[in-house]
C-alpha cells in the first residue's frame, strides 16, 4: 500500500498491514510527513494486493487506485513456473507457449494498458530523438510513452539453432556468433522497416542504425558499463549525446546539455527509489519510486503534493507504458531503456522485450541457464540485473539428473511415488537424489554425461525457508566429498512437487 500525507487530510490510524495466511500480502508504505510531528495521517495512494504460489512464483496481483475499482490481475503457470496466461479483471490479456527450452513459440498481448510503447524515432532523419506527442522535461531523454505496434495476440514464432528468426512480421538474421545484425520488420503498402546492429569484440552493442536514418552510437567502460550514447551524422558529427555515471553496477546518473537525471537505490539492491531531474541551478523535478516485488519501477510520486505523477504499465516481458507526467528510463532491475531502438540496455548484454531474448549469447555460455538467449523464465518472480545470471532472490536449489526417458515426465507430473519405489533392501530405495548448490549441479551434470541418463538437468527451486524445514533434514556429504547431496524420501513428494521445476 503506498500512503501520503496531505495537507487538511483528517487524522486516521496509519497504512501498514501484512496478512500471515500463506501465500497472500498486503505491501504498505508511507510518504510525507512523520506521524509523529504532524497531525495529518497518510492518505491511500495506492494498494497492491499478491498471493504466490509456495514456490514463490506470483499467481494474481490486485491493485486499487482511491475512487476506482480494483484492477486484478490472474497469472496461470505450468508446472516448472512460466507464465502461459494472465487474465485482467476476467478477460484475457496475454497467453504464450514454450518449447523445452523456454522460448516463446506463441502467443502475445490480447489487451495491452495502453500503446505499448517501442522505438521512438522522428519521422525524418536529423530531427532530435523524441516524439512530439509525449513531451519530457529537460534533461530526460524521449518520454518512453512514444507510440507502436504491440505484438498481435495470436504470433508465432520460428527458430533456427535456438535463434529466433520469425515472429509474425518481424525477421531476425545473425551473425556467425548468433549476435542479432538486423531486424526486418514487413509494412503494408510501403518499404520494410529495416534495423541493423554492430558489435565489438567483447559483444557490445557499439551502434544501431534506425528505419529512418538515424545513428547511434555507445561506448562502454573497462568494465562493460555504457559511458556514453551519441547520435551522429554519416560524418560522425555527434547531434545528441549523453553521459552515464555509475556506482559500481548500478546507474546513478545520466547528463545531457539540458540537465542531469539522478536514481538513489534501496542499499545492496537495484530497485530504485527516487528520481531526480536537474533542469537547471533552480528547477529540479524529484519522485519517489514505487516498485513491484521484483525492483521495477510501477509509478513515480511527486513527494511535495503527495500526488501519482506517472503510472508504469508493462506486460510480462517489460515492454512499458506510461501515463501523462515525467517519464522513468528504468525497467526490470538493471535496465535502462532506449527510446531510440527500443531496447533495453542491461550491463552486460542488451534484452529486447518485445521477443523476451537478448541481441547476443550469455558470455557465461550454458552455466546460468541451458538457453543462452532469453531472459528469465518468470520476470515476476527472476530478474537478471546484471544481463548475466538470473536470480530468483532467497531460494535454495537442487539439481537432478533425470534417468533415460524421465525428463518430459518429470517437468509435466512432478516425482512420482511409482517412479521412486523402495525395495526394502538395496536400491532402489524409495529416494530421489539431487545434488545441492553449484557444486551439487555439477555433480549432477556428470551423471547426465554417463549412460542411462537424459542428457539435461533438472533444477527444483525451494523458499529457503522451505527448504530448512523440509529437506534440510536430507542433506548429506556425496562420497565424503565437499559436495552435499539430498536424498527426498517418495513420502515427501507431495510437498516437493509444490516447487517449480526447470531445465538448466
Amino acid at each position: 500500500i503506498v500512503t501520503a500525507h496531505l495537507p487538511g487530510m483528517p487524522p486516521h490510524p496509519a497504512a501498514g498491514t501484512w496478512n500471515p495466511e500463506p501465500g497472500t500480502a498486503a505491501d504498505t508504505g508511507a510518504m510525507g510527513a512523520d506521524p509523529a510531528t504532524t497531525a495529518h495521517a497518510p492518505h491511500l495512494l495506492r494498494r497492491d494486493d499478491y498471493t504466490w504460489r509456495p514456490d514463490g512464483y506470483l499467481t494474481s496481483h490486485t491493485t486499487t487506485h482511491p475512487g476506482t475499482g480494483p484492477d486484478h490481475r490472474q497469472y496461470t503457470l505450468d508446472p516448472i513456473g512460466r507464465v502461459t496466461a494472465i487474465t485482467r479483471n476476467g478477460a484475457l490479456a496475454e497467453h504464450y507457449t514454450y518449447d523445452k527450452l523456454s522460448n516463446i513459440t506463441s502467443g502475445g498481448v490480447v489487451t495491452p494498458d495502453a500503446t505499448t510503447p517501442g522505438p521512438a524515432h522522428p519521422t525524418s532523419p536529423g530531427q532530435p530523438g523524441s516524439h512530439p506527442a509525449y513531451p519530457s522535461p529537460p534533461g530526460l531523454p524521449p518520454n518512453p510513452a512514444a507510440p507502436q505496434q504491440h505484438s498481435p495476440a495470436n504470433t508465432r514464432r520460428e527458430y533456427h539453432n535456438n535463434l529466433l528468426i520469425r515472429d509474425g512480421r518481424h525477421q531476425y538474421h545473425y551473425d556467425p556468433a548468433g549476435r542479432l545484425i538486423r531486424k526486418t520488420t514487413t509494412r503494408i503498402s510501403r518499404k520494410p522497416d529495416v534495423w541493423h546492429y554492430r558489435y565489438n569484440a567483447l559483444d557490445q552493442l557499439t551502434d544501431v542504425y534506425t528505419p529512418d536514418g538515424q545513428w547511434w552510437h555507445y561506448t562502454y567502460d573497462a568494465l562493460g558499463r555504457r559511458t556514453t550514447k551519441q547520435r551522429l551524422t554519416d560524418h560522425r558529427v555527434v547531434l545528441e549525446r549523453i553521459d552515464f555515471s555509475w556506482d559500481e553496477a548500478r546507474l546513478i546518473e545520466q547528463s545531457t546539455k539540458q540537465g542531469v537525471i539522478r536514481w538513489c537505490y534501496r542499499p545492496g539492491a537495484y530497485t530504485a527509489i527516487t528520481q531526480c531531474v536537474d533542469k537547471n541551478a533552480d528547477a529540479k523535478d524529484f519522485a519517489a519510486v514505487a516498485s513491484d516485488p521484483v525492483g521495477a519501477p510501477t509509478s513515480l510520486i511527486d513527494p511535495t503534493t503527495s500526488r501519482v505523477v506517472t503510472n508504469i504499465g508493462r506486460d510480462l516481458w517489460g515492454r512499458t507504458s506510461s501515463s501523462a507526467g515525467f517519464a522513468s528510463h528504468l525497467r526490470y532491475p538493471g535496465q535502462y531503456y532506449d527510446p531510440e531502438s527500443g531496447l533495453h540496455y542491461n550491463l552486460l548484454r542488451t534484452y529486447d522485450p518485445s521477443t523476451g531474448r537478448y541481441l547476443t549469447k550469455d558470455p557465461l555460455g550454458l552455466g546460468p541457464s541451458d538457453n543462452p538467449n532469453i531472459y528469465p523464465h518468470n520476470p515476476t518472480a527472476w530478474i537478471d540485473p546484471l544481463g548475466l545470471t538470473p536470480d530468483c532472490g532467497d531460494h535454495v536449489a537442487i539439481y537432478k539428473a533425470p534417468t533415460k526417458g524421465m525428463t518430459d515426465t518429470l517437468l509435466d507430473h512432478g516425482f512420482r511415488e511409482s517412479d521412486f519405489p523402495g525395495s526394502g533392501f538395496g536400491f532402489p530405495d524409495g529416494r530421489a537424489y539431487f545434488g545441492l548448490g553449484d557444486e551439487g549441479l555439477e555433480l549432477a551434470r556428470d551423471y547426465a554425461r554417463r549412460g542411462g541418463y537424459d542428457d539435461n538437468v533438472l533444477r527444483v527451486l525451494i523458499p529457503r525457508e522451505d527448504f530448512d524445514q523440509h529437506f534440510r533434514q536430507y542433506v548429506y556429504s556425496y562420497d565424503g566429498k565437499a559436495v552435499n547431496e539430498v536424498a527426498i524420501p517418495n513420502t515427501m513428494f507431495d510437498i516437493l512437487n509444490r516447487y517449480g521445476r526447470d531445465l538448466v
